[in-house]
């Protein structure tokens, strides 16, 4: 019997340390694109990054459904962070963005693999980005209120996350930003969040999807939408709202039944470096352009939710 329980506490052990090794993952720098040597500012951005990675391929040559997360699909990935540091989050946050190891673009449309693969693939995607959020919030975070968002891949990651927090992590939410994908009822029940009404509301979540119509929307990333927000006017009505892109005027307007932003006036011809190569949507749904449309308005929309969070 006593070999017997120490079989067991040996067993326990095991299993304990290797829990302990995967929850450290996190604690490796190299898995993190963005942290502050040191937070100087009280309130925190968690960044999740969009897919970056078209193709990844494991030490054997076949083809994995994930990135390997090597140095060029790093730098690949970095793009996106820097970018979004810089253009949407610069000021008055300290940015954090781990590295993860996002599904590949061509999953997506590969023929070989079956739904259940994806969905089991995608399980384990989701736990990864947990445990990045896990390591922040005990090593780092230090009871900051914070934001989180994602775009594309990111957003989803982020309905996800918005499930997985505690009660006491979301009463310190400023807002969620899901960029370019549908905020549905599951995560709007499972959250217990809301959707965000207008520029100022906190502890909200902000979703929109745009296109040149509501025909050319892509169905997997309207995601069975309930709610959208212009991200030019802060709007969740019709009223239109001009902006400037890369020198074009363009018109952004709700479609309050389908939950989509129109946008007018944009040439996609005249913009080939955010083409993406492998798209499984028309060229008039405007999901890669929609962190360059929308970074200005963000950036400050950004500003004014802490704000009116610290006014509370």
């Amino acid at each position: 019997m006593k070999r017997f329980n120490l079989f067991l506490i040996l067993c326990a052990c095991v299993v304990l340390f290797s829990s302990c090794k995967k929850d450290k993952i996190y604690a490796d720098d190299a898995m993190w694109c963005c942290k502050p040597a040191k937070c100087t500012e009280d309130v925190d951005v968690f960044y999740i990054v969009s897919t970056n990675v078209m193709k990844s391929y494991n030490a054997d040559g076949t083809e994995s459904l994930t990135a390997v997360l090597n140095d060029e699909e790093k730098a690949l990935l970095a793009q996106e962070i820097n970018y979004i540091h810089e253009s949407m989050f610069p000021e008055k946050v300290n940015f954090f963005a781990p590295y993860y190891h996002q599904m590949t673009m061509h999953s997506k449309v590969r023929t070989d693999v079956t739904r259940e693969e994806l969905v089991e693939t995608s399980t384990k995607v989701s736990e990864e980005v947990f445990k990045a959020f896990d390591y922040y919030m005990k090593h780092y975070n230090k009871g900051r209120p914070f934001i989180v968002a994602g775009y594309s891949q990111g957003a989803i990651m982020t309905g996800k996350l918005l499930k997985h927090m505690t009660s006491e992590q979301k009463s310190r939410l400023v807002a969620a930003y899901m960029m370019g994908y549908g905020l549905n009822n599951d995560v709007l029940t499972n959250s217990q969040l809301s959707a965000a009404q207008g520029p100022t509301d906190t502890g909200v979540i902000i979703s929109f999807n745009s296109a040149a119509n509501a025909d050319s929307m892509y169905v997997d990333l309207l995601n069975n939408a309930v709610a959208c927000i212009n991200p030019v006017n802060w709007h969740i009505d019709a009223e239109p709202a001009q902006f400037v892109y890369d020198g074009e005027t363009l018109t952004a307007h709700l479609d309050v039944e389908k939950k989509i932003v129109i946008v007018d006036g944009f040439h996609y011809e005249n913009h080939p470096s955010q083409q993406w190569s492998i798209n499984p949507w028309s060229k008039d749904c405007y999901h890669n352009f929609e962190i360059y449309f929308y970074a200005p308005q963000i950036r400050q929309n950004a500003l004014d939710r802490i704000d009116s969070w610290k006014s509370k």
